[in-house]
């Protein structure tokens, strides 16, 4: 069962107004078959769960392109993975038709997802312990950079319990990939301010493992590491052959619908007027994104 929760972040992103939503779509001559609920749930998140963050504005929005841009985020956001208007399907006349099988959804996804070579930068505003999770993050990173994309630091509690209260509490890791839900746990490295929190550390374990999240407590970062890293041979996604058209089909729809966000989220900001001509750069993988533009407004 699902339920929507809100996901707050433990360090404020300076300068940013940040929100996570569900922002994606797929076309509607894509084929997805045999996938039950559960499964079609999983995929819908993989392809539309999406971050937004946007610079504060001084600028009063015009009422003209606030009316334009709440027509155009009617058309695009319909639910949390809409099928495409007519006019953006346009965009993908000359790419391939997707079709996902049961048989073949950790095939599809892995083909989809170009494995991660370099190890990933923090953002500024996120500290780790120096004496524990900064070491053990640096080690993953250089021995598995794959497995470090898909683990996020200093994650709610309270979100991942799937409860809505004042409370703030943390937890030092969450690993959750998309490929395979059985391996997403919870990591707490027990440094010394564990060994002093025992009653703390124990109802976090019980909270998490009623909402069947499994909870790792570990002190030696070296075989935390090495067990990671068994996780991710263990979930099929070592040396996996990534192919461009399953990714162009699986996710450039989605990103084709946060480009046209971006544009309406820029006009009620202010930061787009009428009658002014734009000159924008689109910094995008994807073919019909890329070449699409002029089907967008």
């Amino acid at each position: 069962m699902f339920h929507r929760v809100e996901w707050p972040e433990r360090h404020p992103r300076v300068g940013y107004k940040v929100t996570y939503t569900s922002l994606g779509a797929h076309r509607g001559s894509e084929k997805i078959e045999f996938i039950d609920e559960y499964q079609r749930t999983l995929i819908n998140r993989l392809r539309s769960q999406c971050m937004i963050a946007i610079t504060p504005s001084e600028n009063e929005p015009n009422p003209d392109a606030l009316f334009l841009a709440a027509i155009s985020q009617k058309l695009v956001q319909r639910g949390s993975l809409p099928q495409l208007p007519a006019v953006l399907e346009q965009c993908f006349e000359h790419a391939n038709q997707m079709s996902l099988s049961h048989a073949k959804l950790l095939d599809s996804m892995s083909k989809a997802i170009p494995e991660s070579l370099q190890p990933c930068d923090l953002a500024n505003e996120i500290s780790l312990d120096p004496g524990l999770e900064q070491p053990f993050w640096e080690m993953l990173g250089t021995q598995s950079p794959d497995t470090q994309r898909w683990l996020t630091p200093q994650c709610s509690l309270e979100a991942l319990a799937g409860v809505n209260n004042d409370q703030n509490r943390w937890v030092d890791f969450l690993y959750c990939s998309p490929f395979s839900h059985q391996a997403t746990r919870v990591i707490e490295i027990q440094g010394s301010q564990h060994k002093k929190a025992i009653g703390v550390d124990e109802a976090r374990k019980r909270l998490l493992t009623q909402t069947g999240i499994k909870v790792e407590e570990i002190d030696d970062i070296n075989n935390l590491a090495s067990h990671l890293v068994t996780v991710a041979k263990n979930e099929g996604r070592i040396n996996r052959q990534y192919e461009y058209e399953v990714d162009e089909a699986m996710f450039a729809p989605s990103a084709i619908v946060r480009f046209v966000t971006a544009i309406t989220l820029l006009m009620t900001n202010g930061d787009i007027q009428p009658n002014v001509v734009l000159d924008i750069e689109l910094d995008c993988e994807y073919g019909p994104v890329s070449s699409g533009g002029r089907y967008v407004f």
